[in-house]
This record gives structure tokens, C-alpha cells and sequence, in this order.
């Protein structure tokens, strides 16, 4: 065996280590980066010594062609790192899920077609050009997770909200997202029954906002329109101009948005909660923070993606699995002892349920099938709602509720969303359309139902209740929603350029 076949070998697993951290930007950080790197490229290795063997015995055999044939099967591995990405595209293309028959088949024509060109790279001794190559479209997943971690993570220029509004209601607020919840709206065009719900949540005081949406799509994106009371921080969506990196929008969801600052002002102690951490991170500074930082959860991601199959059980999916079951346990445990009257608080509980459909990772999906499964996911979170409000109730019967989500179920246009931009009314609804219910408390009149709209300007509202002072009104932003760049809501209504 030659030094540019090692060389090969060890460039395209650093290659694959790279393009999916780059392509899954945000579920890591710098140190999931640089462990996937390490196990990658020793996986790689292991594999290295394998081929080193085979052809050591190929010597024995006196097998003709050996050194192309183990090239051969070194890009065999490679396409079998590569078959996530392949497969997606392919979906889209064909705009429908392909079938395990299908994928099996696909994965054999690209594994017979990657060992006939490593052959024939081999035959041609072009290792070194074909590595040269590598190193090049290396160079942009490098950039990108550059892009993230050092050039983008600068901080966001201040707008005065003016002097922090001073309570004179001191409530407790707790501000409740279900992840992937559609508005009213969005789920009655998409035929999933609710009224019971939404009736039993009347009943208990909540007032329903049916076409509540937010401004931004992803969850890192609509986060921070809450938070920071604004969406005109996101200059990478309406300017097309890359300034505020994936850090910075999650340290305002967890630490440095105005809407934190006017709690803390008013002597209020924080609590964030989150299901998963996806936005957690190591940013949060709150006075209860879950779960804490923990950079193993998001390396096995990376892993998980690349080397293991489908239920393929190997060491790590186990262990993986155990840490999440464990953090669901403490999740709920967290939520429910972070609810009390004792002083002063906001809690902000993330439950990831019941989630955008799955089918939205690759933009391709049966939309009846989703809307059955998506409708029983929404039965699910309904239930831990109530659960939630009913210890409310028992531990901080006046306190003001919040129930809302940062976007819909993603089902239109075949899971379209937000892999393909929207292009009609009800694709627009069905992504950006949020649920939102208020339990304000017996004081309030009502005087905000028919003007509260959008993420952006959702806390205005709660902070002028709180204050008894609509001057935080005059700082109200426009209500409009954009998908990469391209308007989708003005002003509460839907349109289209």
C-alpha cells in the first residue's frame, strides 16, 4: 500500500466529518466539531487497517489488480458515508419518500458505481488529483463552521425599547412553547379536530389567538423575534446580509434578550426550561437553567448520521438513547418544581411536541399520513398542557399563562416547508402559523385580542398589562413574517412577491 492511498483515506473521513457538521450547523458546537473529526477519521483508520490486511492477503494470493481493488473499496465507504445527503436530494427531486426497497437499491448502485471509479483512479494513479480535489470542497464546510464559530458570532447592535417598563402587576409569567403547534387556523385547514381543547382551555380563562404567527422560520430564528421583541436583527433573511451567527441568536433566546432585561429590572428570577438543547447550549445565565451543557448529546448526532445505520444498535445508540430518556425525566421534573408563588418569576418551559412533521428534514412526505400522525402527536401535547396548567392552577392560581409555539406542523405541500419556499396562502399558514393562548388573569378587558399578531410584539403586549402603561406600545414593530428574505405576512395578512 502507498502513502497517498492512507492519505486518501484519512482526507475523505476528514472530508465527511466536515460536510455534515457544516450541513447540521445548528445542533453543534466547536467541540462536537472536533470529536466528530477525531471518531470519524479513526473510524476511517479502523477501516485502513482492515483494507492494509485484505491486501496482504491479497499477496499471498497473488491477486492481480490489488491496490485498485481496496481503492475500489475505499470509496465504496465513502459513498456509504454519503447516502443521508444523496438520499435527501434524491427525494426531493422526485418530490416523494422513497421506500426501504428503494434506498437499498440506491445504496447498491452507488456503492458499485464509487468501487469502479476508486478502481479506475487507482488504474490511472490519479490518488493524489483526486485528493488534491478534496482538499479544495473541503474548503467550504471549513468556511462555514469558520463562518459560525469565529467571523458570524458578533453581537447584535442594541435598539432602545426606552427604560424598562415598571410592573405594578408583579405576576408571575409562564411562557410555555410546544414546539411545532399550529395556529387555530392552521390546524382547522388541516381538517385535525380541536374544539373540545380549545373549549376546556376557555373554560379555564384563556383567551385564544387563532392566527397568531411568527415572524421568522426556524426555531433558532422565531426564538429570538420573541425575546429580542423584534425580527429585524435577522439581516441574513431580509438584507441578505450574513451578520448574526447561530451563537448570538441562541444567546438572546437564553440570556441577552430585552425581554429578560425588563424581568431582571423589575427584580424577577428566570427560568429557562428546555426539552432538548437545542438552544440551551452554554449560554444560558438564568437562575435555573436545564439541561446544562452537555457536548457528548450533540456529538452523537454527527456520529449517529454518518456511521451508524437505522436501528443498527451499536454501543452508542443505547448510551444515546439513555441520556435522552434521562433528560426527558428531569425535563418534566425541572418544569413542574420551577412552579411556584413564592416570589417573583419568569419561566420560560420549551416541550418539543408535538414537532413539525419529520417529513419537513427532507421536503417530501404522504400529506394525508402526516396530518393522521401529526394529529395524534397534537392529542399528546394537549395532554401535557392541561397537566401543566392544572398544576398552575394548584401551586400559582394567579400568575399569567402563556401557551404558545414558533411555528406550525410543516405538513403543506408535501412537508415542502421550509425546505421549499412558500408559494400559496396555505403553505404560509401551515408553516408560520403559531398557537397562542393567554390566561391573562380576572383583570384583564381585552383590550389587546383583536391587535396581538405576531412574535415580535407578543411581550409588548404582556409588559404594558404588567406596567399599566402603554408607552412600550410606541416601539411596536411592523407585523410581518419573511421566509428567506421574501415577504409572507404583512401586517397580519398574507402575501406574495
Amino acid at each position: 500500500m502507498n502513502k497517498p492511498f492512507y492519505f486518501l483515506a484519512l482526507g475523505l473521513g476528514i472530508y465527511t466529518a466536515l460536510f455534515y457538521s457544516a450541513n447540521n450547523i445548528d445542533l453543534i458546537d466547536g467541540g462536537t466539531v472536533v470529536m466528530s473529526l477525531m471518531t470519524i477519521s479513526l473510524f476511517t483508520l479502523i477501516i485502513m487497517a482492515i483494507l492494509s490486511l485484505a491486501y496482504n492477503f491479497f499477496l499471498t494470493k497473488k491477486i492481480k489488480k490489488k491496490h485498485s481493488i481496496l481503492v475500489g473499496a475505499l470509496f465504496v465507504l465513502f459513498s456509504y458515508y454519503m447516502r443521508l445527503p444523496i438520499q435527501d436530494a434524491l427525494q426531493l427531486y422526485l418530490e416523494k419518500p422513497l421506500e426501504k426497497a428503494s434506498l437499498v437499491g440506491l445504496q447498491l448502485i452507488l456503492s458499485t458505481g464509487a468501487f469502479f471509479f476508486g478502481y479506475l483512479v487507482s488504474v490511472l494513479k490519479a490518488q493524489k488529483k483526486i485528493l488534491a480535489i478534496f482538499s479544495l470542497i473541503s474548503l467550504f464546510p471549513t468556511y462555514k463552521l469558520i463562518d459560525r464559530f469565529i467571523i458570524g458570532d458578533r453581537e447584535i447592535a442594541e435598539e432602545s425599547t426606552g427604560p424598562s417598563p415598571i410592573f405594578k402587576k408583579r405576576k408571575n409569567v409562564y411562557f410555555i412553547l410546544f414546539d411545532g403547534y399550529g395556529s387555530i387556523d392552521a390546524l382547522n385547514m388541516l381538517g385535525i379536530k380541536n374544539a373540545d381543547f380549545l373549549e376546556n382551555l376557555s373554560q379555564k380563562g384563556f383567551r385564544l389567538y387563532k392566527s397568531f404567527f411568527t415572524n421568522l422560520q426556524p426555531t433558532i430564528n422565531a426564538m429570538p423575534t420573541f425575546f429580542h421583541m423584534d425580527f429585524k436583527y435577522n439581516e441574513e433573511f431580509i438584507n441578505n446580509r450574513k451578520v448574526i451567527s447561530f451563537l448570538e441568536k441562541s444567546s438572546i433566546s437564553t440570556k441577552k434578550g430585552k425581554v429578560y432585561k425588563i424581568f431582571k429590572d423589575n427584580d424577577y428570577r428566570i427560568n429557562i426550561v428546555h426539552h432538548k438543547k437545542h438552544i440551551i447550549l452554554h449560554h444560558c445565565q438564568a437562575d435555573i437553567c436545564f439541561p446544562t451543557h452537555v457536548p457528548l448529546s450533540s456529538y452523537f448526532k454527527i456520529f449517529d448520521k454518518v456511521i451508524l445505520m437505522d436501528k443498527f444498535q451499536l454501543f452508542f445508540n443505547p448510551l444515546s438513547a439513555r441520556m435522552r430518556h434521562q433528560r426527558h425525566g428531569g425535563f418534566r421534573s425541572t418544569v413542574f418544581s420551577s412552579i411556584s408563588s413564592e416570589r417573583s418569576q419568569f419561566s420560560y418551559f420549551h416541550f418539543f411536541s408535538p414537532n413539525h412533521t419529520a417529513g419537513a428534514l427532507s421536503g417530501v412526505c404522504d400529506e394525508e399520513e402526516e396530518i393522521k400522525k401529526y394529529a395524534k402527536r397534537v392529542d399528546g401535547a394537549n395532554a401535557d398542557i392541561l397537566e401543566i396548567i392544572r398544576v398552575i392552577e394548584s401551586q400559582d392560581p394567579d400568575s399569567l399563562v402563556i401557551l404558545t409555539s414558533d411555528h406550525g406542523a410543516f405538513i403543506a405541500n408535501k412537508c415542502g416547508f421550509p425546505k421549499k419556499a412558500p408559494k400559496t396562502a396555505k403553505e404560509v399558514l401551515d408553516g408560520q402559523g403559531a398557537f397562542l393562548a393567554i390566561k391573562w388573569g380576572k383583570d384583564y378587558d381585552g383590550k389587546f385580542d383583536k391587535d396581538i399578531k405576531s412574535s415580535s410584539n407578543l411581550f409588548r403586549y404582556i409588559f404594558s398589562h404588567l406596567a399599566q402603561d402603554d408607552s412600550i406600545l410606541s416601539t411596536k414593530v411592523p407585523d410581518d413574517a419573511y421566509y428567506k428574505r421574501k415577504k409572507t405576512i404583512d401586517d397580519g395578512n398574507l402575501v406574495f412577491q
